[in-house]
């Protein structure tokens, strides 16, 4: 399992309290190289253990793959949504580029997997990039938008 710093502990322990209280929407906001990528896989990891359906939504290829490899360093498989690739739809943890994913939300096998998520992370959500997939997401689906800058 993944090592983490008391400070992200804390930040993880904030978030599960605010999903706890009600909360569906949380910004993960910490310094870059806080290791924000370790924190929300450590959350993932969580979820999936759970049997929660996952999905991590990045906007460049470096942080995806990141995300990719960070999960993959704590012993997950996620099925990854790129160009030219065929997706299955029947597991529970995806990373995906959103451009890619917008790209295909007007098929309906999308618009259903976006609904069926628990938790969607967005990795550099204070970006106008992620607004769209909101009109898909669930009001039962958790949201955390990791950033270091979210003004």
């Amino acid at each position: 399992m993944i090592q983490l710093y008391d400070y992200q502990e804390q930040y993880i322990a904030e978030i599960k309290k605010h999903f706890a209280n009600g909360k569906k929407r949380i910004v993960l906001c910490s310094a870059t190289g806080s290791g924000k990528t370790v924190m929300f896989s450590y959350m993932t990891k969580q979820a999936f253990d759970k049997s929660k359906r996952i999905l991590i939504l990045t906007d460049r290829k470096e942080l995806f793959s990141q995300s990719s490899g960070s999960l993959v360093e704590i012993g997950l498989h996620c099925n990854e949504i790129k160009p030219n690739t065929k997706v299955d739809f029947n597991h529970s943890l995806y990373v995906g580029m959103v451009q890619t994913v917008m790209r295909r939300i007007s098929k309906h096998e999308y618009q259903e997997l976006i609904q069926s998520l628990d938790l969607i992370i967005l990795d550099e959500a204070h970006k106008a990039i992620f607004d769209p997939i909101f009109k898909y997401v669930s009001s039962k689906t958790f949201v955390i938008g990791a950033t270091a800058t979210p003004h």
